[in-house]
């Protein structure tokens, strides 16, 4: 739906009519145009969309909000009666915004309130080796030589998201699991459209270490060595998370309990679970086999029924608004123009 604002009268589009006054106005004010310019080409090359766009746009991403809002705000109260379908709510612009976005998760910030003393960004980049400073070819020349000192006993995960290239741009993630030099486990798997790379690489890395908490061998091991190339993936993991895939995060972070608490050979302490940023793409092994099977993955049919994550309900917010941009250019645009693009 590109536009769920109904008409409602002379006062609004009068409204509009003075927003999209300003909006031209700057355009001409930037752009070496004549007062007689075509509006379509005065949109095209300022790239200012009409107010109507941009006001669609920032409903739909406010409507987004209430996904993240504590389940006490008035607001989440409010959208959760929408979606129960309460007739005696007025039919309103936000319930109308509301009643348009898919399914999608609900992320409870009181599970993890603000107040609550956490990691800094700075500890965060010291605890998995970020780049700090350094190029990414000397970053990925220094985690050869600290991977070459990791016991081969211990548990290695490389895991990755892809997002696929086609029309669709299916999301979907990969992961390998070695021990000893050998790979134990491998997977991929697709989240559908639902779901950014993001999302992703938080799904493929918990899933990962499942997998390798479940192994047979897992007894042998001290610590469980997580690798991925996307840095703020890599600093949230581990810790808790009130953004997009909250729930899989929390997954990780009871699998870190669980790796504790794990059956092993008497003579091992109970070890950890350590996370390692990896720099991307440049001929890492076992980067390189997690990068591969996240793109199979992305290219595996979408599993049925998803949910929206927070980060793809934001996308497809801005995706509506050029999807009305598009089509406002093809309605509006004159010919001449069109055949110079």
């Amino acid at each position: 739906m590109l536009f769920l604002h109904r008409k409602l009268g002379g006062q609004a589009d009068g409204h509009l009519g003075l927003l999209n006054k300003v909006v031209l106005t700057c355009a001409r004010a930037t752009l070496p145009v004549y007062k007689t310019t075509n509006l379509a080409v005065l949109h095209e090359e300022s790239k200012l969309r009409p107010a109507e766009i941009e006001l669609n746009q920032t409903s739909q991403l406010f409507a987004v909000r209430t996904t993240r809002l504590d389940p006490y705000h008035p607001l989440r109260i409010r959208a959760d009666l929408v979606k129960s379908g309460n007739r005696r709510l007025p039919s309103s612009r936000f319930a109308r915004t509301i009643v348009a976005l898919p399914p999608s998760e609900q992320v409870n910030p009181l599970a993890h309130p603000p107040w609550e003393q956490r990691e800094t960004r700075a500890e965060a980049e010291l605890r998995v080796v970020g780049p700090l400073g350094r190029s990414k070819a000397q970053a990925a020349k220094d985690f050869k030589t600290f991977y070459a000192s990791i016991p081969r006993n211990d548990l290695q995960v490389f895991s990755d998201g892809s997002k696929s290239e086609g029309k669709d741009g299916a999301t979907g993630g990969g992961y390998i699991v070695t021990q000893y030099d050998i790979e134990v486990a491998r997977h991929a798997f697709s989240l559908g459209l639902n779901a950014e790379v993001f999302d992703a690489e938080a799904t493929a890395a918990t899933r990962g270490a499942a997998a390798a908490l479940a192994q047979p061998s897992a007894r042998f091991a001290k610590d469980l060595w997580i690798f991925l190339d996307n840095y703020e993936v890599t600093l949230r993991l581990g810790s808790h998370f009130n953004g997009s895939s909250q729930s899989v995060f929390d997954d990780f972070l009871d699998i870190s309990r669980a790796w504790a608490q794990r059956p092993r050979l008497p003579h091992l302490p109970p070890g950890e679970i350590r996370i390692r940023w990896v720099p991307g793409h440049l001929n890492i092994l076992g980067n390189e086999a997690a990068d591969k099977a996240a793109k199979e993955g992305a290219a595996l049919p979408p599993p049925s029924n998803p949910i929206c994550t927070l980060a793809s309900l934001k996308r497809l917010a801005k995706v509506n608004a050029c999807k009305a941009d598009t089509q406002l250019w093809n309605t509006i645009s004159p010919q001449y123009y069109k055949d110079l693009l």
